[in-house]
């Protein structure tokens, strides 16, 4: 441990007199590229390199050179923790993104702490995060805003008795807990709450609880991929959603969908991104998605994970413009960070200047035919959200 501080230290004081007029600024992005959740390393680095393209030196912007981690492998935090320290190490980025998980950006914790090196959070729902460092910032989301919307929603068309399904990890606490209490808020009650343990391939035992229980609302939490479509998939074919049963959750990414089938049709979502917003930037985005990656519907369409990234580097460009090329080091390029409001493929953003969280519209979404493809097409719209959690946990002194 002695040996990683004094290599973070050393570090940290040859970022602060590097110049950065002549030479390209590096900035690290952690992704997984094996394994079932290398989908988020590829949406990733396709938002990522999109964004570098579009605005490295171009427009007063700095130039910026991407460092991609070699593979996290995923829910591996003692690799993430390896990888973040050799770029910061070895390559002297200044700036540090990325991770799936929050085990993983949990583990990035002491690392930004001492090199202080900001980190750009592209995706870890749990809300508590950005409090174990002044060096995170996230303008992604977390889950306690979009599952009480999901209970606001649930309620609003009377589905007042619910189940809820859940990843047994760290978000998925903040999922049952945010939906058991926008449901009790709004009038509701859950009948039971199910926990199922990551990697988690069968589902009928878990199918059984719910048939057992028969609620008039599922809400589900699972990490994007193999897990999500697995219990959307179960519910489908159960047939729940003509015995009345409204299935709410984090929603299914549009190239999964037709695996589904059109029993899919009508799964709702409380998502913070979906391709079919109608709003200029996201037009604009997804044109220049299209030429750079293809316009095969629903194969070549971007993800809210690709958008996170997107928007991540939105934000590390603000920063190190700000800060000229992260002069005055991680504070001052935190401070630029806080309070900054940008357009977004999926509508205004800004970064609370109190919470380091983005302030975001959430967009409740059904399955739908669009185009001659199932989409997540939005059809209310919840404006300028806040995370609550951090005004209901306040820090202790």
């Amino acid at each position: 441990m002695k040996r990683l501080l004094f290599a973070l230290t050393a570090a940290m004081a040859l970022a602060a007199t590097t110049s950065f007029a002549d030479e390209p600024i590096k900035v690290g992005v952690l992704i997984t590229t094996t394994g079932p959740y290398a989908p988020w390393g590829r949406d990733y680095k396709q938002g990522v390199d999109l964004y570098v393209e579009q605005h490295s030196g171009k427009d007063g912007n700095p130039t910026v050179q991407v460092i991609y981690s070699g593979d996290v492998g995923g829910d591996n935090p003692p690799r993430a923790r390896q990888l973040a320290t050799e770029m910061i190490v070895r390559d002297h980025v200044a700036i540090l993104g990325g991770l799936e998980f929050t085990t993983t950006t949990l583990a990035m914790a002491d690392v930004i702490n001492q090199a202080k090196i900001p980190f750009i959070i592209f995706n870890s729902a749990t809300s508590v995060v950005v409090d174990k460092s002044p060096y995170y910032v996230r303008p992604a989301f977390t889950l306690w805003p979009s599952s009480m919307i999901a209970a606001k929603y649930a309620t609003d068309q009377k589905k007042m008795h619910g189940t809820i399904v859940s990843a047994d990890y760290a978000p998925g606490k903040d999922a049952i807990d945010a939906f058991t209490y926008g449901m009790k808020q709004n009038g509701g009650d859950i009948l039971d709450v199910i926990k199922v343990p990551m990697g988690t391939t069968d589902f009928s035992s878990y199918f059984q609880r719910i048939a057992d229980k028969m609620p008039d609302v599922l809400y589900v939490f699972m990490p994007g991929g193999p897990m999500s479509v697995g219990m959307a998939n179960g519910y489908v074919q159960r047939g729940w959603a003509k015995q009345g049963m409204l299935y709410i959750g984090g929603g299914v990414n549009e190239r999964d969908l037709p695996a589904m089938g059109n029993a899919a049709l009508g799964v709702a979502s409380v998502l913070n991104y979906t391709p079919y917003l109608d709003n200029p930037t996201n037009k604009a985005f997804r044109a220049a998605f299209a030429k750079k990656y293809g316009d095969k519907l629903p194969d070549d369409l971007p993800t809210f994970a690709t958008v996170d990234a997107y928007d991540g580097m939105d934000v590390m460009f603000h920063m190190l413009k700000a800060t000229d090329g992260g002069k005055g080091g991680g504070d001052a390029m935190m401070a630029a960070a806080k309070g900054y409001s940008f357009e977004s493929p999926r509508g205004p953003v800004t970064i609370d200047p109190k919470t380091r969280e983005a302030i975001q519209n959430f967009y409740v979404t059904k399955v739908e035919m669009v185009d001659g493809v199932m989409a997540n097409r939005p059809i209310a719209t919840y404006p300028n959200v806040k995370d609550p959690w951090h005004e209901m946990h306040p820090p202790t002194q």
